[in-house]
C-alpha cells in the first residue's frame, strides 16, 4: 500500500510541479549542458548586440546621407510655384519641380477619308504617329499640350512592304515605313484650314495666283515638261523644241477649243454688224429684193 501512494506521489510531482513547457525543456537541457566558456562568449555577444544602435534599412541611410532639405520639408509632395525676386527686385515665378522632357515623337495631323460625295466631317481628325504610341498616350498628349478633348480613338497599323533583295533576305523599302493611322473623336469640331472644297471662285483663284508667285508651280511643269522631251529625244545638236508637238492631248483639246470660241465671237459680231446695218437702211435685206 506504501509503495502505491508512492508512485502516485510521483505521478502527481511530475505532472504538476514542472513549470516549463514540454517544447523549451530540451533547449534549457541543452543550454545546461552547454561548457562555460562558451556561455560567456554567447552572454557577451549578446550585450554587445543589445549595446550597439538599431539596424538601420536602406531608405534610412539614404534619408541620414542625402543633403539637407530642411527649406524644402513643408513642401507638399504636388509640385507647384512660388514667388522669388529676381536681382531686379521683380516679383517672378518659380516653378518648384525638375524638369520633364517628353519623348521625341511627332503627331502628323492629316485630312480625313472622306467618300466621293459625301461631306467632310469635321468632329474627327486623324493622325499619323510611331506605332509605340498608345490610345492613352494619344489622349494624354491631345489633353495636356493642345486642351483638345476626345470622344473615341481609332487605331490601325499600316505595314511597310517587304521585298526580297539579293543582298538581305527582305528588307523594308525606305520609302514608305510603317505607321499607326489614329483616328480620334472630337468634342468640338475642327474644320481643316484652307480647304479648297469650302472656297468660293474668288478665294481659289487667290490662292492659285499666290502659290504661282511664291512657288512658281506652272513654270516648274513647263520646264519639266521640256527636260522630259529633251531627255526622251536623240542627243543631237541640232535638235530643239518645234511647235506644239510636244502637248498633250489635253492641250491639244484646249486649242480647238479655244479656236471653235473665237470663230463663233466673230460669226457673232458679223451677225450683230449686219443686224446693224438693216436696221440703217445701208444694207438691204433678202426678201425686198
Amino acid at each position: 500500500m506504501f509503495s502505491l501512494a508512492s508512485r502516485i506521489f510521483q505521478r502527481t510531482y511530475a505532472s504538476t510541479s514542472s513549470a516549463i513547457p514540454r517544447a523549451v525543456q530540451p533547449a534549457k537541457a541543452q543550454a545546461a549542458s552547454t561548457p562555460l566558456d562558451v556561455r560567456v562568449r554567447r552572454a557577451a555577444a549578446i550585450k554587445a548586440k543589445e549595446s550597439s544602435p538599431k539596424r538601420l534599412s536602406y531608405i534610412q541611410r539614404r534619408r541620414i546621407l542625402q543633403p539637407s532639405v530642411s527649406k524644402t520639408d513643408s513642401r507638399s509632395r504636388i509640385r507647384g510655384v512660388k514667388m522669388v525676386r529676381d536681382h531686379r527686385g521683380v516679383e517672378v515665378a518659380k516653378v518648384l519641380g525638375e524638369r520633364i522632357y517628353l519623348p521625341n515623337i511627332i503627331f502628323r495631323m492629316v485630312r480625313n477619308h472622306t467618300p466621293p460625295g459625301e461631306a467632310y466631317n469635321p468632329y474627327e481628325a486623324t493622325f499619323r504617329i510611331p506605332q509605340s504610341v498608345t490610345k492613352t498616350d494619344i489622349r494624354s498628349y491631345l489633353l495636356s499640350v493642345y486642351g483638345v478633348k476626345c470622344t473615341y480613338i481609332r487605331t490601325d497599323n499600316y505595314l511597310a512592304k517587304v521585298e526580297d533583295n539579293s543582298v538581305r533576305k527582305y528588307q523594308h523599302k525606305k520609302h514608305r515605313s510603317a505607321y499607326k493611322r489614329a483616328v480620334v473623336g472630337l468634342v468640338d469640331p475642327f474644320y481643316y484650314p484652307l480647304a479648297v472644297e469650302d472656297m468660293n471662285g474668288r478665294e481659289r483663284w487667290l490662292r492659285e495666283a499666290t502659290l504661282e508667285e511664291q512657288f512658281r508651280i506652272k513654270q516648274f511643269k513647263e520646264m519639266n515638261k521640256e527636260l522630259l522631251v529633251k531627255m526622251t529625244q536623240k542627243s543631237s545638236d541640232s535638235w530643239s523644241l518645234r511647235g506644239d508637238s510636244w502637248q498633250t492631248r489635253a492641250q491639244i483639246l484646249k486649242n480647238i477649243w479655244q479656236k471653235r470660241e473665237e470663230r463663233e465671237r466673230k460669226v457673232r459680231e458679223t451677225a450683230v454688224l449686219v443686224q446693224k446695218l438693216r436696221e440703217e437702211g445701208k444694207l438691204a435685206s433678202s426678201s425686198s429684193s
